[in-house]
């Protein structure tokens, strides 16, 4: 039980200090908010690619990569419906329409869950170094994705203690993943696939449809390609280093 509450600190304490580190950047200026919602799209790129759907497929085999499809297509299509549903509760005012930052930031809360849940199978499974490596690696990459969660937020309008508060949500929904795959075990295994692929699938939805039509579009942005691609290597790297 040490080890997974440690597991759980480590996990998601790192959003916590990446989103601590990401209110540093106070002024958030319309330029700035381009560049780093460029780099948050090359992070999430990696993030998505080597993170969920690289470690879905390797738990899967022969036709399980149907079930990794059926994830990720639930996971674009859970996110469609979230912006629906806010349209309808605010009458039509398109809340993600008007702040689409806030819709990335979503993505990343929902792919927190299943990215602890993979730490938590690692240290029932696993031997205590391997599971020592996972959670290692798992809590690295969620430094930079707590830097750049931060100021799109205070672009979109909204308070430092709000920020805060999301922060930690996310931190939270990282170590209750780590409790719930060490508690459930193989049951956690067996879902582990699709609830990584389904994270997956949102976080593509979103930087193919947000993200890089943002950064594509803007004129205060003329190396947004190769910002993105720099998020993509950097994140890219640690999966291999670690």
């Amino acid at each position: 039980m040490n080890a997974v509450l440690l597991a759980a600190l480590a996990i998601g304490g790192t959003t916590l200090i990446g989103a601590s580190c990401g209110f540093l950047f106070s002024r958030v200026t319309e330029a700035w908010n381009d560049a780093v919602t460029a780099f948050a799209a090359g992070i999430m790129l990696a993030a998505a690619a080597f993170g969920l759907f690289a470690p879905a497929m390797e738990l899967v085999a022969g036709a399980g990569f149907l079930l990794i499809v059926a994830g990720a297509l639930c996971g674009a299509l859970f996110l469609r419906a979230a912006e629906r549903v806010t349209d309808w509760f605010s009458g039509g005012a398109g809340v993600f329409r008007c702040h689409p930052e806030l819709l990335f930031v979503l993505a990343i809360a929902v792919h927190k869950f299943p990215e602890g849940m993979a730490g938590g199978v690692g240290l029932h499974g696993m031997n205590a170094a391997a599971a020592a490596m996972v959670v290692f690696g798992i809590a690295l990459q969620n430094l930079p994705e707590g830097v750049v969660m931060i100021p799109p937020l205070l672009a979109a309008g909204v308070r430092r203690s709000r920020a805060a508060c999301i922060a930690l949500a996310t931190g939270l929904l990282n170590a209750a993943g780590v409790f719930a795959g060490a508690l459930w075990g193989r049951n956690a295994a067996r879902l582990l696939p699709f609830a990584l692929a389904f994270a997956g699938g949102a976080m593509l939805d979103v930087i193919v449809v947000q993200m890089i039509p943002q950064v594509c579009g803007s004129r205060r942005l003329r190396q947004g390609g190769f910002i993105v691609m720099s998020g993509f290597l950097i994140m890219a790297c640690m999966n291999v280093l670690f």
